[in-house]
């Protein structure tokens, strides 16, 4: 089912022209007038454009680092944002990749910390055997047709428009040059 498209935006009076700094931290490289989408379509669709500047941003940083070196095709996505099955489905959509959660994924800071100590006192032989004790709870594959039609333009809509306004951010932000 294709939904009605809304563009990207971000509720914060903070605008960036950085495209490491992520939306869930008050910036966005790009926005629109908030009041304008939630006329438009109200709240479900204000949350699913937010969600999905997140899942379009993570899909640029992806295609950065790819430029370096081999990223894989399947992604642990955790933290908070990875308790909801429609945000892991749509950054699978999004990016093509392969998406997998894991139990508590809000807890992955914690879990890192013991795993190093685990492979620190040789409970865990190494780091490639990590995966052997956190296995992935959930999986969600990313629907090709759906990234061809409709996510694989918006993103190119997004790096426009970020291209197109980052002099206005500058602005925004007071770096007047």
């Amino acid at each position: 089912m294709l939904v009605k498209r809304h563009t990207f935006l971000s509720t914060s009076l903070k605008y960036s022209a950085q495209p490491s700094q992520p939306c869930s931290q008050g910036v966005s490289p790009v926005s629109i007038d908030v009041v304008a989408a939630v006329v438009v379509g109200g709240k479900t669709e204000l949350i699913r454009a937010v969600l999905e500047g997140v899942c379009y941003h993570k899909r640029w940083m992806l295609e950065a680092s790819e430029r370096k070196v081999k990223t894989s095709d399947v992604i642990r996505f955790v933290g908070g944002g990875a308790l909801n099955d429609f945000t892991c489905q749509l950054l699978a959509d999004i990016t093509g990749h392969t998406i997998e959660t894991v139990d508590s994924p809000q807890n992955v800071g914690a879990v890192g910390a013991a795993v190093c100590v685990a492979i620190g006192l040789n409970l865990i032989p190494s780091f490639d055997k990590v995966k052997d004790f956190i296995p992935a709870k959930k999986t969600f594959k990313p629907n090709l047709k759906l990234k061809a039609e409709v996510y694989d333009k918006g993103f190119e809509v997004f790096k426009n428009l970020y291209k197109a306004n980052k002099q206005n951010f500058a602005l925004l932000n007071g770096n007047h040059k």
